[in-house]
């Protein structure tokens, strides 16, 4: 399988993670002892916590995981960002 192929996959499946919007309508995404491939375990949390016209602010919690997958799970959740506002 391709290096892009890969990335394709994991971006698909990060985005198809746990619960994503909240009642208050702002971004939830969680990835909880998510097996990534390489033997390590991604654990990570992303919630937006306001938003405004211009700008959201958002908190990021890492506890486990490699660089490939945590780097995807905050692409994954930065392009929810706009989805959920609509």
């Amino acid at each position: 399988m391709t290096f892009p192929t890969r990335l394709a996959l994991l971006f698909g499946w990060l985005v198809s993670l746990h619960s994503v919007g909240r009642a208050d309508g702002l971004v939830s995404l969680d990835a909880k002892d998510e097996p990534v491939g390489n033997g390590k375990v991604l654990r990570m949390e992303f919630r937006e916590l306001k938003r405004t016209d211009n700008e959201s602010t958002v908190r990021v919690t890492f506890h486990s995981g490699g660089s490939v997958s945590s780097s995807m799970f905050l692409c994954a959740a930065h392009a929810l960002l706009p989805r959920v506002a609509e």
